[in-house]
């Protein structure tokens, strides 16, 4: 099928659900009256009405303010304390599935950097 039939086709059914919003009839009805194909119709309907929506772009993720803190050396951790292996460190996941991890020692100052390129 060519792209005239297709444009045919597309302003038959254009004109048809034109037509039946301004007639306050039923679907059901205006298609019974003109011997149309209720399922057919709705489908156009649908279509023409996608096309009038203004395009929705998901909402992007955003970091909360945070207050990053220096962390304690191990002479400051205090008697009884749990003492921090090596593995472990601090992981923030987002929603997209990016995920920023840093361990013992990390340096502050380029988590901010880091932090405020992603969070753009």
């Amino acid at each position: 099928m060519g792209s005239t039939a297709t444009g045919s086709a597309e302003s038959f059914w254009r004109e048809h659900v034109e037509a039946w919003r301004v007639s306050g009839q039923s679907r059901s009805d205006y298609c019974a009256a003109l011997g149309l194909a209720r399922k057919t119709f709705g489908w156009w309907a649908w279509r023409f009405d996608r096309e009038r929506r203004p395009a929705t772009l998901p909402e992007a993720g955003r970091f909360l303010p945070v207050e990053v803190t220096e962390m304690p050396v191990a002479a400051e951790v205090p008697t009884g304390a749990l003492a921090m292996t090596a593995d472990e460190r601090i992981e923030i996941a987002l929603p997209n599935g990016l995920a920023v991890r840093v361990g013992v020692g990390f340096d502050a100052e380029a988590l901010r950097r880091v932090l405020g390129v992603l969070g753009r």
